[in-house]
């Protein structure tokens, strides 16, 4: 497969309105925007011309192994582009994780240097969906993409790296589609409001009591800026504002028990918890994947905290 370039040969020549589309088609609308047609798509008079304009490549394969083409082509990846890179480049795991890493580091750093805590909700709606579609695949399982998953205790980072391992014990929890959107929303966006607390949260120390407490806010600076952003979701407001919530009652900002948890929200509380200890800190070595969940079964006081079953259902896909 290669790319056409369509003045020469019109696409029309292959294509006449009414026809149906057969194979996915890939249309280059500029250098970070790729858009998919899908097959069974009806052709009328508008999308002919669309396909006469622009370069495109038909993907009767199904798939296209060459990603350098795609390097060569994209220069940057646009948010509107991402899941039709994942959809149709999913045979190269550390190469679609770049992908989505470039979209994800992106979308906080546009949201760090907003006066507005704007967040692009775009970006995260394409970066959730393309990550609940990689993992029903086998080559995103979770043992297969720690290798390539990146561990520096940013917040872009931690923020991908828990919305992944939640969607992965979604889903293998069986959660339905729209419940991992909803986790995946959650877990992206849970600790937005770090962004008010950044002076205390950046000491290479452990915080004091003072301190924090303070950091105890960034709960509720997070569902503020979600609801700033018209994310009116229940459950994902819920989700974000549950995240520290333990069983035990020592959790805050309520101080809620077992009962009174939101299932999604005590995968969330496993999974930040899990990428926490598993990076390396200013204060505190970070530990293995192994260890981390060791402590959360059998440590004495953390062993009360998280629901046991789903730990060891993480445990189950390490």
């Amino acid at each position: 497969m290669k790319w056409i370039k369509m003045d020469e040969e019109p696409v029309h020549q292959e294509y006449q309105v009414g026809d149906t589309i057969e194979d996915d088609i890939l249309l280059k609308l500029s250098d970070s925007y790729l858009f998919c047609i899908n097959s069974g798509t009806l052709i009328d008079e508008k999308l002919l011309e669309v396909l006469h304009t622009y370069e495109h490549l038909n993907t009767s394969s199904g798939k296209i192994e060459d990603i350098h083409l795609l390097q060569e082509k994209i220069e940057h990846v646009h948010n509107k582009t991402l899941f039709t890179l994942v959809k149709h480049f999913k045979s190269n795991p550390s190469k679609i994780f770049n992908l989505l890493c470039e979209v994800n580091a992106k979308l906080f750093k546009d949201f760090s240097a907003s006066e507005e805590d704007e967040v692009d909700t775009s970006s995260v709606q394409a970066l959730v969906e393309s990550m609940v579609f990689l993992i029903q695949n086998d080559q995103y399982r979770l043992k297969n993409i720690m290798p390539i998953m990146r561990n520096d205790y940013t917040l872009s980072i931690h923020s991908f790296n828990v919305a992944m391992y939640a969607l992965q014990l979604g889903y293998s929890l069986r959660l339905s589609y729209d419940e991992l959107l909803k986790l995946g929303y959650a877990s992206l966006l849970h600790d937005l409001g770090k962004k008010h607390i950044e002076e205390i949260i950046d000491h290479d120390r452990l915080l004091n009591e003072k301190e924090f407490k303070v950091v105890q806010k960034h709960v509720d600076f997070s569902t503020d800026i979600l609801k700033k952003n018209k994310i009116y979701d229940p459950i994902i407001l819920t989700v974000v504002a549950q995240h520290h919530e333990r069983f035990d009652g020592s959790g805050y900002p309520k101080g809620l028990k077992k009962k009174d948890t939101n299932m999604l929200s005590t995968i969330l509380a496993i999974c930040d918890v899990f990428d926490s200890l598993t990076i390396e800190r200013p204060y505190r070595g970070k530990v293995s994947s192994f260890e981390a969940l060791k402590m959360m079964i059998a440590d004495p006081f953390m062993k009360h905290q998280f629901n046991q079953h789903h730990i060891k259902k993480l445990l189950s896909l390490l």
